[in-house]
């Protein structure tokens, strides 16, 4: 589940990460932000590596400069505390920020602290724990885990009872949740 296994050919569900990442950045890109940043996981992690060229697609659909604005990498205090300092400051800073995943979400709000991040544009990979206590709530691309655990199960339950039957990789839709921290205004 949640990412493919390299080495060995097996059935896999997985989020659809290209589809939420293009989700967030139009959305962001719609309140009117033209400087959006990613900061996300490590590109050695499948969806890490997915997310951060789904980024670098959508910022080049819109003749946007990749420079300064794309961040993926390992989510440690420093790390995090980097990437925010490049993409935000400067002659040109990004106004609006895609974070790849929840703890890279939880990081940079750490960081930022509840004032800063009230007034930075935001949407999240995956949902946060309590989000909604978030002045404003976390504007979230949510996977559907339930749905992908489900048809884990049933790509299992096929595979036991057929196993010659190809293997499936199922990509499972995301939703953007719309809560007010992506709608923050340019």
């Amino acid at each position: 589940m949640d990412r493919p296994m390299s080495g060995i050919s097996v059935g896999c569900v997985m989020s659809d990460n290209a589809s939420g990442v293009g989700m967030a950045f139009h959305h962001l890109h719609q309140h009117g932000h033209r400087r959006i940043a990613y900061i996300g996981d490590s590109e050695r992690v499948f969806s890490g590596r997915e997310r951060a060229a789904a980024f670098r697609a959508a910022l080049g659909a819109h003749g946007e400069a990749v420079e300064g604005l794309v961040h993926p990498g390992e989510i440690t205090t420093e790390r995090v505390a980097a990437a925010l300092d490049t993409a935000l400051r400067g002659p040109d800073p990004a106004t609006a920020l895609v974070t790849g995943n929840m703890d890279t979400t939880l990081a940079v709000l750490r960081h930022l602290g509840p004032q800063t991040a009230s007034r930075l544009a935001l949407v999240g990979f995956d949902e946060v724990p309590l989000s909604d206590l978030l002045q404003p709530a976390l504007t979230v691309i949510a996977q559907q885990t339930s749905e992908i655990g489900q048809t884990a199960v049933e790509l299992l339950r096929a595979r036991i009872a057929d196993p010659g039957r190809p293997v499936q990789t199922v990509i499972v839709p995301v939703t953007l949740k719309v809560r007010g921290s992506g709608e923050v205004r340019a």
